[in-house]
């Protein structure tokens, strides 16, 4: 009597960060996951290291540790909305109300190269790798 082998059912997707096989590159994630305590309670949370680093410099500004801050966001976080999404519009609010017209100007904003104080982007300035040519 002939075995019967099942079909093969489909692999769910992979998450990011987890290897799938030997012979497969791991994939990485470009978020961070880190543990915090909201409000005595620990949980986790994954953010990419730009907004880890701007909560820590917030958290250095305002003299808050990051489980304080967060508890304090998750607080006042509106209630159909994730943590980790308050936390992000939280750090963008944090840093939009403190800018100020002479913080834009002394960071060179509006002047239509966003990188303008990036050594790293100097080729990318309007003018220096794309000059148009006229013909004489």
């Amino acid at each position: 009597m002939a075995s019967h082998t099942p079909p093969m059912t489909p692999r769910p997707a992979i998450e990011p960060g987890i290897q799938k096989s030997d012979d497969m590159a791991t994939l990485k994630s470009s978020l961070i996951s880190r543990n915090i305590t909201l409000n005595g309670h620990r949980t986790s949370m994954r953010l990419e290291p730009a907004m880890w680093n701007a909560l820590i410099e917030i958290c250095r500004r305002e003299k808050l540790s990051i489980h304080q801050l967060c508890s304090m966001v998750a607080q006042h976080k509106a209630e159909e909305s994730s943590f980790t999404a308050s936390v992000r519009v939280f750090a963008m609010s944090y840093y939009k109300s403190a800018a100020t017209e002479e913080g834009h100007q002394k960071a060179g904003h509006g002047t239509a190269f966003l990188f303008s104080a990036k050594q790293d982007f100097a080729a990318l300035k309007p003018g220096a790798a794309f000059q148009v040519r006229v013909a004489g």
